[in-house]
């Protein structure tokens, strides 16, 4: 991605997000968390590929897979996005994911889509922890990486 190889990290997020022979370090519940940011990333290689539908799914698969289901008598407000199981490991990449997508459907603009991304990143540094739990040897991961197309 950072090289500008959209195609290429379009792929390999697809892979990560879904190949079960892809095993955890040591982190809890890692798989969930690195899943759901692979799913997040190929959101983002699409949509820089000007992918829409590509990205759209991309969107609602990560989306999908951490949203509560109302149950009882709780009926959802038609029009508004669904609630996040915020307790479950990923949430926060699909959280991020959501921002992404609003500000660009709205706009078009991947880079004010990342601003809005990296802006909730800087005042939720938590969600994005588990990408710096690999040891001294990794890098390291700020806000303005998660969403490399603006600041």
């Amino acid at each position: 991605m950072r090289a500008g190889d959209y195609a290429s990290a379009a792929e390999f997020y697809a892979r990560a997000a879904t190949d079960d022979a892809l095993q955890s370090w040591r982190y809890p519940d890692e798989a969930s968390h690195l899943r759901a940011y692979a799913r997040f990333r190929l959101m983002l290689a699409e949509a820089a590929q000007g992918n829409t539908a590509e990205a759209q799914a991309a969107h609602d698969e990560l989306i999908a897979a951490y949203t509560l289901v109302p149950t009882g008598e709780i009926t959802p407000v038609p029009g508004t996005a669904p609630a996040l199981n915020r307790g479950l490991a990923g949430s926060a990449f699909a959280e991020m994911a959501q921002i992404f997508w609003r500000e660009y459907t709205a706009s078009g603009d991947t880079g004010r889509a990342c601003s809005a991304v990296t802006g909730y990143a800087r005042t939720a540094p938590s969600s994005y922890e588990v990408l710096n739990s690999f040891g001294y040897a990794n890098p390291t991961y700020t806000a303005a990486d998660l969403c490399p197309f603006g600041g």
